[in-house]
């Protein structure tokens, strides 16, 4: 016996929601979860140092937190921070547009992409690091250099995405559009790039912390500004204090900027159902 159809829509329109609303009250679980795990772990740093820890290794969360204090009032912060951002982020740009961009082309193209396969692995397994004297003789040791080397960090984990998303288009789909006698560029418009926007978006998160990486690398590696240039300054000071300050403001900016791409890719990937998955681990 068949069920009224008024039955049937509001049990279909029921059940979306019910998901959403079963995934936002895991997600609150899990941030409140995280936030009590975070609680117990600095009142346990807070007891140890000096107890079990040496204080000069690890200092401690109330001494943390002063060093961080005084580098807001002291504006070091603002002085410094800013440089940091602005390499990370234009460093971000100039790796990640070029990785989507030859992604999606080698991801289509098999010639091309064997052409390109011994280059791309040969530069790919250089280690990042060992680029950093050679982009101090080409750029000096002003931002370009900390923007380029940035990029070399960045580029290949959205090329790699790229490349796979671009890869696994379903065929039937690409089968469909030649029946149409569409052309290259329709294919890739309405086809290619929205099947691999999702790929794409999780190498763009993906990144984010290695770009932040990357700007304060080269800090770390030539520099008389940046959060870097704060890190070393701690260093040669042995404050470790301030040294853990600066880390933790490095990690509220990947944090931060993790999150920002999470809402564009929820804006951009509005056809995803809702609590079905995060695109990458850490999501």
């Amino acid at each position: 016996m068949s069920e009224p159809v008024g039955t049937l829509t509001t049990l279909r329109a029921a059940r979306p929601t019910g998901r959403r609303r079963g995934y936002s009250r895991r997600r609150a679980m899990g941030n409140v979860g995280a936030v009590l795990v975070g609680i117990v772990l600095v009142l346990t740093w807070q007891w140890a140092s000096g107890r079990v820890l040496d204080e000069l290794w690890v200092s401690k969360p109330t001494a943390i937190w002063t060093a961080l204090v005084q580098l807001l009032t002291a504006g070091d912060l603002a002085r410094h921070a800013p440089t940091t951002l602005y390499e990370a982020t234009a460093g971000f740009v100039v790796g990640a547009v070029p990785g989507a961009l030859l992604g999606l082309v080698l991801g289509r193209n098999q010639m091309l992409a064997s052409i390109a396969r011994p280059y791309l692995v040969g530069f790919y397994s250089t280690p990042r690091l060992a680029l950093a004297p050679l982009f101090i003789i080409w750029f000096g040791i002003d931002a370009p250099m900390k923007i380029y080397f940035t990029a070399t960090v960045v580029f290949f984990p959205v090329f790699l995405t790229a490349f796979t998303g671009a890869a696994e288009v379903p065929p039937q789909m690409l089968d469909t559009i030649r029946l149409m006698k569409a052309g290259r560029l329709f294919a890739y418009r309405h086809v290619i790039l929205p099947s691999t926007m999702v790929w794409i978006i999780a190498g763009f998160r993906q990144s984010v912390p290695h770009a932040v990486t990357g700007a304060v690398v080269g800090e770390l590696v030539a520099s008389n500004r940046g959060l870097g240039f704060l890190l070393i300054q701690a260093a040669g000071q042995f404050n470790t204090a301030k040294l853990f300050a600066v880390l933790f403001v490095l990690i509220a900016i990947a944090l931060v900027s993790y999150e920002l791409l999470g809402v564009l890719e929820h804006r951009l990937l509005r056809w995803k159902k809702s609590g079905s998955g995060e695109l990458d681990a850490l999501g």
